[in-house]
């Protein structure tokens, strides 16, 4: 494997760990965002999740499916 996809893998790896150990522990989910395009960062939602999985990637795709990021040809929300 090549440096990318290693470094892709941990960052996966560590913040899907990060999620889980937030969900177990109960706490909000604090989601910050920076659009490049508008040249704008900050907090925007603030959500408890609800212990499925699916629906809290959904609703977190749909908070970051309308900012920018640097390099827009890359998007990450697939």
């Amino acid at each position: 494997m090549n440096n990318f996809i290693l470094r892709w893998i941990f960052y996966w790896f560590a913040s899907f760990c990060l999620f889980i150990m937030g969900w177990k522990a109960k706490v909000p989910i604090i989601l910050g965002f920076i659009d490049y395009k508008k040249k704008i960062a900050g907090i925007g939602l603030v959500f408890n999740p609800c212990y499925d999985i699916n629906a809290d990637m959904k609703l977190i795709k749909a908070f970051y499916s309308d900012f920018l990021g640097r390099y827009p040809d890359q998007p990450s929300t697939n």
